[in-house]
């Protein structure tokens, strides 16, 4: 059954990592027909992980301006403002609560010695905390922290302190989740051997976790550019505002280069796995291909339509794969 439920959540995550990089290309120069953009913004909500909004609490808790939006690009995607604070979301209260399960891990200690009914709970806790589950929520959310901590940082609004409490967690946000990589490059490389040890595994198995430990270079590589390619993406959606023709082609050859990676260095340890990641890379560059349709290349708003309705059919079938 573990084997099983284990291998159903890796399908989950790799569902989610296609899905976050399609989701958000409306943040790129495009005009979506307008019921293949209400498909996205649906899809958005579940990709952003914003689930619950704060935005007003946020405004009044850190005096922040009734601030617009960046761009109209970013509008489309609910990004309704410039700081981390105000377009996080959801993102800062899973923060919050996990400085919380740090801080009953920090205390639990000092009860299970006298109830040991604790004392598996706390063992537990320790164990994912230290740092498997945070290494784990920094890689999914790693898009949307991108996103939002560029922003944040690109502007430097310090007029208020709730301004530069946002440009705290928007430069921490950055160095945390580009940490991750440096870690795979400086510390795991150094210690590949003892990757499979269940010590480690417990510590930063999150990191690897799916990936074929044959190959130190192949399957550790993986990880760094599955991290370096949201942070190009991000880039470029913030730098190259405006200019489709540099973003399509830095996110088309990224594609490519993804699909690769994928094929030659084979840095999965599953063969399913890896189709599975091949056919949703594919589906990208499918619907990276409509995306062209999107703008001045096709005027006509009726054969928009209809493409619009083939980017929502290769969207629904990369779901359903």
């Amino acid at each position: 059954m573990q084997v099983l439920v284990g291998f159903g959540l890796q399908m989950l995550w790799s569902l989610l990592h296609s899905l976050q990089l399609i989701i958000h290309l409306p943040i790129f120069i495009v005009q979506y027909p307008g019921y293949a953009f209400i498909f996205y913004i649906v899809m958005a909500w579940l990709v952003k992980f914003d689930i619950v909004e704060t935005e007003d609490l946020y405004v009044e808790w850190f005096d922040l301006d009734q601030e617009g939006p960046y761009a109209s690009e970013y509008a489309r995607l609910l990004y309704l403002g410039k700081s981390w604070l105000f377009n996080s979301g959801f993102i800062s209260v899973t923060f919050v609560l996990t400085v919380l399960f740090y801080g009953v891990a920090k205390l639990l200690p000092l009860c299970r010695d006298k109830h040991p009914r604790f004392k598996k709970f706390s063992n537990k806790l320790d164990k994912d905390l230290y740092w498997n589950f945070v290494l784990r929520l920094l890689l999914e959310l790693s898009l949307e922290l991108f996103i939002i901590s560029i922003m944040d940082v690109s502007i430097g609004n310090f007029s208020t302190y709730g301004y530069g409490i946002s440009f705290f967690f928007a430069l921490f946000s950055l160095v945390a989740v580009l940490g991750i990589g440096l870690i795979s490059r400086l510390y795991l490389r150094k210690n590949y051997d003892k990757l499979k040890e269940q010590s480690w595994i417990d510590r930063v198995g999150s990191i690897y976790q799916g990936l074929n430990l044959k190959s130190k270079v192949n399957s550790l590589f993986h990880v760094e550019w599955f991290l370096l390619r949201r942070f190009i993406y991000a880039a470029t959606a913030f730098y190259a505002i405006g200019n489709y023709w540099v973003q399509f082609q830095i996110m088309f050859k990224c594609s490519l280069f993804t699909i690769w990676v994928i094929g030659s260095m084979r840095p999965f340890d599953s063969l399913y796995t890896m189709r599975v990641e091949l056919a949703n890379e594919c589906f990208l560059l499918m619907i990276l291909y409509h995306t062209t349709f999107f703008t001045y290349v096709i005027p006509e708003t009726k054969v928009r339509h209809k493409i619009g309705l083939s980017a929502v059919f290769w969207t629904s079938a990369c779901i359903s794969f």
